[in-house]
Formats: C-alpha cells, sequence, structure tokens
C-alpha cells in the first residue's frame, strides 16, 4: 500500500488512528502515482502538503489537508478526526516526559 517503503518508510511506527485514515483514503483515492514532467500527482500522492506534514509527524496539520472531494462530509471529518486523535495523543506523551510523569 502507498509504496510504504517510499513514501512512508516510518508507517509501521505511526499511531493507529493516522494509518486507519491512510487506510481510508487509499482505500478511496488509491495509492496513485506522483507528479511527473507530463503527468499530474494522483491519489495519495496529490495531497503534498497533507504528505510533507506526515513526513514530520505533525498530524494536526496531515488533519487540516486531508478533505477529499466526493466522499461525504461525515467521511472527511472521520479521517481528519483521526488524525487529530493522533496529534492530541502526541501532546499528551510529549506533556508526560517533559513533567516527568510516567
Amino acid at each position: 500500500l502507498y509504496s510504504v517503503e517510499v513514501d512512508l518508510p516510518n508507517f509501521d511506527a505511526f499511531p493507529e488512528t493516522v494509518q486507519i485514515a491512510l487506510f481510508d483514503m487509499a482505500y478511496n483515492l488509491g495509492t496513485g502515482h506522483g507528479l511527473t514532467a507530463h503527468h499530474r500527482a494522483t491519489g495519495l500522492r496529490q495531497y503534498v502538503t497533507m504528505n510533507a506534514a506526515i513526513q514530520r509527524q505533525d498530524w494536526q496539520q496531515a488533519g487540516l489537508n486531508c478533505s477529499r472531494m466526493g466522499v461525504s462530509p461525515q467521511r472527511n471529518t472521520m479521517t481528519a478526526d483521526l488524525f487529530a486523535r493522533a496529534a492530541r495523543s502526541l501532546q499528551v506523551t510529549e506533556r508526560k516526559t517533559m513533567t516527568g510523569v510516567p
């Protein structure tokens, strides 16, 4: 899926909610192909801003840039919420690490 080794080498380490969001999007859009001199990017690869956020593991930004045409608003909201849940979980983990709370 999504040329995981090339596009998302850390996919297996991503939060489960992020993996579910990406599976949902791949199911709907396909994995697509990247931008070339003669063709625009398609499928998941056309989400350049979202993919850049994913590479940085910036789940909040990924969620803000995952909206698709042709799916219900509820489905887009669900996908964005999956990324937002990962962002909130990361913030809690970081806060615990900074304060020394287990």
